[in-house]
Order: structure tokens, then sequence, then C-alpha cells
């Protein structure tokens, strides 16, 4: 619901300003809002004991992923004109959650046998490989995968870059 206000708001300003303003930056900016939104997680966690250093890292990296995430999710629903297309990367966004690299690191020579980090730790520069075509791909289809969605009156937000 955040996401759909914010970027109403947004797209509505910047109208205002210019009949024909660039989404990119609306892609980029409700992102930042939602992150900040969430920056008073570091006071809560210093609070509850944790050392400054430690809560802001964690924040930090909260931040960064819920802003890329933001934006992945932003630029679907304007794409889209659905906020059912946010909604389900999100939730497949949380199913998944970052990627577990623990097979980067050998373990110490009590690593079971038939683990499956052990097993991946030999693979492990295939397997990162592997996740960053992942991303490139993402990166490279996004748009030409929703361009009918885009095109079509469903998209209230989207204009033509």
């Amino acid at each position: 619901m955040f996401r759909s206000v914010m970027v109403a708001s947004m797209v509505t300003g910047l109208r205002a300003a210019d009949p024909h303003p660039d989404m990119w930056l609306v892609v980029c900016l409700n992102p930042l809002c939602f992150g900040l939104a969430h920056v008073h997680h570091c006071i809560e966690k210093v609070e509850r004991g944790w050392d400054w250093f430690s809560a802001v890292a964690s924040t930090l990296v909260q931040f960064t992923y819920t802003s890329i995430f933001g934006c992945i999710a932003t630029l679907l629903f304007m794409r889209t004109g659905s906020i059912y297309s946010a909604i389900w990367s999100h939730v497949i966004c949380n199913y998944a959650g970052l990627p577990d690299t623990g097979f980067m690191y050998p373990r110490s020579a009590d690593w079971h046998l038939f683990s499956y980090s052990r097993l991946l730790h030999r693979y492990r520069f295939l397997h990162l490989g592997l996740h960053a075509l992942g991303l490139v791909l993402f990166a490279v289809l996004i748009m030409p995968a929703t361009v009918t969605t885009a095109s079509s009156t469903a998209s209230i937000h989207w204009t033509a870059l």
C-alpha cells in the first residue's frame, strides 16, 4: 500500500511540473523513501544491546536490499499498472531471501561428508557465475517482458521514455 500511494503521489507531483516526467526518477526515489522509513530499526537494535557498528551495518544491508527490491517492485507496479505484480514479487523475494553463499568458504575437517555446502564448494565459481548470469538476464529481460502491459491502458503510471 505504501508503495502504491507513494508512486501515485510522486507521479502526480512530477506531472504537475512536467507533463512527461522521467519515470525512472520515481522508480529510484520511491524505494529510498520506503527504506528511510525503516532506519529507526537501527536505534531499536542498539536499545536491545547491539553495538553501534553492528546495528548500523545490519541496517545498511537491510536498507540496500529493500531499496533494490523496491526498485524492482516499483518498476513492475508502474509497468503493469497492477499492485499484484509487486505483491507477487514481494512474496517470491521473501520466500527466496538472499542467496546462501555459505558454500564459498571451506569448513573444518568435521564437515559432514554429504553436506550441501561441502558439495557446492567445489563448484562455487560456477554457482556464483550462474547467479550473476541470472541477474544480468533479469536486468536485460524485465523491460521487454513488461512491454505489453506498459504500452496498454492497464499502466496508468508509466509513460514512454
